[in-house]
């Protein structure tokens, strides 16, 4: 995975470019309830759909981190979730959350 370091070095109060870097509050704002029933039902997903992605704790414990900060869904999950997974297993798991 590429590391957007824009974000990061938003994320740590340096200097930024604000059109570089998109809107970290970008699919809204997730509860801390909502973000752990998340990533427990993408892990159970891999599971069940015999798919080699680890969602470890640091998946929820990273992502509650960036939730009081003030990052959105798209942001957390792509962070915390999805990081290094190909395309065609993230939309398997995907439509099994549905």
């Amino acid at each position: 995975m590429d590391i957007d370091e824009n974000l990061e070095e938003a994320l740590t109060k340096g200097k930024w470019n604000r059109k570089e870097v998109a809107d970290i509050g970008l699919g809204g704002e997730v509860k801390p309830g909502e973000w752990l029933r998340f990533v427990r039902a993408v892990r159970r997903a891999c599971q069940d759909l015999g798919i080699e992605h680890i969602v470890s704790p640091r998946a929820n414990l990273y992502g509650q981190r960036l939730i009081q900060i003030g990052v959105g869904r798209t942001h957390l999950e792509e962070m915390c979730v999805w990081k290094g997974i190909r395309e065609t297993d993230k939309r398997k798991i995907q439509g099994r959350l549905c």
